[in-house]
C-alpha cells in the first residue's frame, strides 16, 4: 500500500532481512506487525485473457494495479507477482513463501486469479503485490482484503472492492463501482453509472458522464466535479460535500460538514445537520436546509420553468442572490434578526418589526420561502 516501501526482489529468489520486526500503516491507521525475518519472491505468469473479456480477481491480499496497453506495440497480457513472506525465521520466512502462489484458471474470455498463501497468523503468513498487464475492454472484477487498488483503462467496467486501502481509477467506459471499509476512492473519465463508498476515506470523482453518480463517506469528503447531465446523490456523515459542474438532479446530505455547489444546473436538495449551505448555478428547483449554519443561494438563472425555492436554517443566515428573471411570491421571516429585501416587487408587506416580509416578484406564483430561527434574512439583486 502506498505508505510502505519495499526491497527490490529478484525473480525466484528469497531474500531474509534479520534482526529485525517491520511495521506498516493500513488504510484504517492500524498497525500490522510481521515476524522478525521477511523473505521475497517475483513470479511473473501469463493471463490468458483476450480484448473484450472478464477479469475476476477474489481472496487479493496486497497492492493490484492494472495496465492497459493497446494498439501494434501491445505485449501479451501477463501478470507480476511480488510475494513476501515473513516468520521469526529465515525458515519460518521461507516456509511461507514456498507455500505461496497463483493460481490462474480460465479461458481467453474469462479468467480468475486467485492468490494462495499461508494465513497471516502470529508472525507467520505470505502476500503479494500484483502487476496486470491486460488488453482494452475488459470487465474487471476484484475484491480484497486488505491493499489498493488500481486501475488505468481503458476497460468496459469495473467492480473493486477492499476492506483496507484506496481505490483509483480512470477511463472506463461503463460503470462503476467501488467500495472500502478504510480507504479514499478517486474515479475519472468514467463514461457509465458511478457507485462509490468508504466508510472511512474521501471521495473524489472528475469527468464522469453516466447517468448516475452515487458518491458516499461515513467520515470524509465527497468532491464530485466536471460531470455531464446526471442524478447525483451525494453524501457524509462527518465530511464536505462539493459539486463543480454538471447538470440534472442532486441530492446532497452531510451530519457535518459544508455543502458547496457551483456551476450546476437543474434541481437541489441539499440537506445539512451542522453546517453552511452555499448555491450558486441556475436551477428548476432548490430546496436546503440546516439546522446549524448558514444557507446562501446565488440564482444565476432559472433552468426552464422554476418550480420552488426554500431556503431554511434554524442557526444561521439566509440569502437570496436573484437573477433578473426571478419572478413569483416571496415570504422572507426570522424569529432573532431582521429581513432585508432589495429587490424591486409589484408589492411588498413588511410586518412593523422587521421579521418577516411578503413581496410578488413579476408575473407568477411561484413560492419562494426564505426562513431562519435566529439570524438575518438577506434577498438582494444579482447578475443575468
Amino acid at each position: 500500500m502506498n505508505p510502505r516501501a519495499w526491497t527490490a526482489a529478484l525473480l525466484g529468489a528469497a531474500l531474509p532481512f534479520e534482526g529485525c520486526t517491520i511495521e506498516w500503516k493500513e488504510g484504517s491507521g492500524a498497525t500490522a506487525r510481521m515476524g522478525r525475518v521477511q523473505a521475497e519472491r517475483v513470479d511473473e505468469l501469463p493471463l490468458p485473457i483476450a480484448q473484450g473479456g472478464a477479469l475476476h480477481g477474489r481472496d487479493l491480499a496486497g497492492d493490484v494495479e492494472v495496465r492497459v496497453e493497446e494498439g501494434s506495440t501491445a505485449s501479451a497480457p501477463r501478470l507480476r507477482a511480488r510475494w513476501r513472506g515473513w516468520g521469526d525465521d529465515a525458515a519460518a520466512a521461507q516456509q511461507a513463501l514456498d507455500a505461496a502462489r497463483i493460481e490462474v484458471t480460465g479461458d481467453a474470455a474469462s479468467v480468475e486469479i486467485r492468490p494462495i498463501a499461508p494465513e497471516a497468523r502470529d508472525g507467520f503468513g505470505a502476500r503479494a503485490d500484483l502487476e496486470l498487464v491486460v488488453p482494452a475492454a475488459l470487465s474487471l472484477d476484484f475484491v480484497a482484503s486488505i491493499g489498493d487498488l488500481v486501475v488505468h483503462g481503458p476497460c468496459a467496467t469495473a467492480s473493486l472492492d477492499t476492506r483496507y486501502g484506496d481505490v483509483r481509477v480512470d477511463a472506463i467506459d461503463g460503470d462503476v463501482r467501488a467500495r472500502s471499509a478504510s480507504g479514499d476512492l478517486d474515479l475519472s473519465a468514467v463514461g457509465g453509472a458511478v457507485d462509490a463508498e468508504t466508510s472511512y476515506g474521501d471521495v473524489t470523482v472528475r469527468a464522469c458522464r453516466g447517468a448516475t453518480v452515487r458518491a458516499q463517506s461515513a467520515s470524509g469528503d465527497v468532491a464530485v466535479s466536471e460531470g455531464g447531465a446526471a442524478r447525483y446523490v451525494l453524501g457524509s456523515r462527518y465530511g464536505d460535500v462539493t459539486l463543480r459542474g454538471g447538470s440534472g438532479e442532486l441530492e446532497a446530505d452531510t451530519a457535518s460538514g459544508r455543502i458547496a455547489v457551483d456551476r450546476f444546473t437543474g434541481s437541489v436538495r441539499a440537506r445539512d445537520s451542522y453546517g453552511a449551505i452555499d448555491l450558486a448555478g441556475v436551477f428548476s428547483s432548490v430546496d436546503a436546509s440546516t439546522s446549524s449554519g448558514d444557507v446562501s443561494l446565488r440564482l444565476e438563472g432559472i433552468d426552464g420553468e422554476l418550480r420552488g425555492i426554500t431556503l431554511d436554517s434554524k442557526y444561521g443566515d439566509v440569502e437570496l442572490v436573484a437573477c433578473v428573471d426571478l419572478a413569483g411570491r416571496v415570504t422572507a421571516a426570522t424569529r432573532y434578526g431582521e429581513v432585508r429585501f432589495e429587490l424591486p416587487a409589484t408589492s411588498v408587506r413588511r410586518e412593523q418589526d422587521g421579521a418577516r416580509v411578503e413581496a410578488k416578484l413579476g408575473e407568477g406564483d411561484t413560492p419562494i420561502r426564505l426562513a431562519t430561527a435566529s439570524g438575518d434574512v438577506r434577498v438582494m439583486k444579482g447578475g443575468r
